[in-house]
């Protein structure tokens, strides 16, 4: 059934034809980036694309975005989260010749989403009770690990192993303030762990929670630098349009890099030759 069908069916007045074929124009988009940008079209110039006049639309304006994000979903194909939303928002500038009004937009957008807090990698998740008062590990001191499985949920929380072999909180997620909307991304794996402890809590007192972001769809590459070469080529299965990401692996820090992927094969420009002493990973999602 068409709008025009629907409309005579129940007898509908003509302002309400008239929004409900406003609405409908955005909301049968299936393609995530165009419903994106025909929200960020008609926040910036008043009307829809094609100079269509906006009726009666400017509550339902300020609540789009919020129908193609909800943080309980995360399933690629789906309702977007606002981590993926976050991820999407590079991508989305280079297919638009933003000026400045839409780039202002699209840094308020960025803004409102509160983009997720990446800590330093982890070197391994633990998903079983850990008895901190017993534990001792002094072959590992100084590294990360990252506690989800504990008994009492208070406990949970990204830990170093001390100079005496204890595990104590680190620095970067030691308070609940540090620990809300954190992401952690474990070190050999490349999988992805993001806090979904709430805004307001008692820190050691309260339930603290994480959640692996299962991307069915993911691959991660070791890039492997010997010091001299800036570009680096690898074969892959994803398809063209994924999003690509590399990350210092000791560090976890976010590496600026030029990524070309196409046809099955994925091509990264480092702006300069890394250190050979140096080991990054590339993931791609899609």
């Amino acid at each position: 059934m068409n709008i025009d069908d629907f409309v005579v069916k129940y007898n509908i007045s003509t302002p309400q034809s008239d929004g409900l074929k406003h609405a409908a124009k955005f909301y049968a988009r299936s393609n995530f980036h165009e419903k994106l940008l025909i929200f960020i079209y008609i926040t910036v110039f008043g009307v829809y694309p094609g100079n269509i006049e906006e009726t009666d639309m400017d509550e339902d304006l300020s609540s789009l975005i919020g129908n193609l994000v909800n943080d309980e979903i995360t399933a690629v194909g789906t309702t977007w989260s606002s981590q993926k939303l976050v991820e999407q928002i590079d991508l989305l500038a280079t297919k638009v010749q933003l000026n400045s009004q839409k780039t202002s937009i699209l840094s308020q957008l960025t803004e409102s989403i509160n983009s997720l807090k990446n800590k330093e990698l982890v070197e391994g998740v633990r998903t079983a009770n850990i008895v901190l008062s017993d534990y001792i590990d002094e072959s590992n001191i100084g590294k990360r690990y990252l506690l989800m499985g504990q008994d009492d949920t208070s406990e949970n929380g990204i830990y170093e192993i001390n100079a005496d072999g204890k595990l104590q909180r680190t620095e970067d997620a030691n308070s609940w303030e540090k620990l809300y909307r954190a992401q952690i991304l474990e070190k050999d794996t490349g999988d992805m762990y993001v806090s979904t402890t709430g805004l307001e809590g008692t820190f050691e007192t309260d339930e603290i929670t994480f959640a692996k972001h299962d991307y069915p769809l993911k691959e991660v590459i070791l890039i492997d630098s010997d010091g001299s070469t800036s570009e680096f080529s690898y074969p892959t299965t994803r398809p063209n349009n994924s999003i690509t990401q590399v990350i210092e692996r000791t560090t976890g820090e976010k590496i600026n890099v030029d990524t070309v992927l196409l046809n099955g094969t994925v091509t990264i420009n480092f702006p300069q030759a890394p250190a050979e002493e140096v080991d990054y990973l590339l993931t791609i999602i899609g």
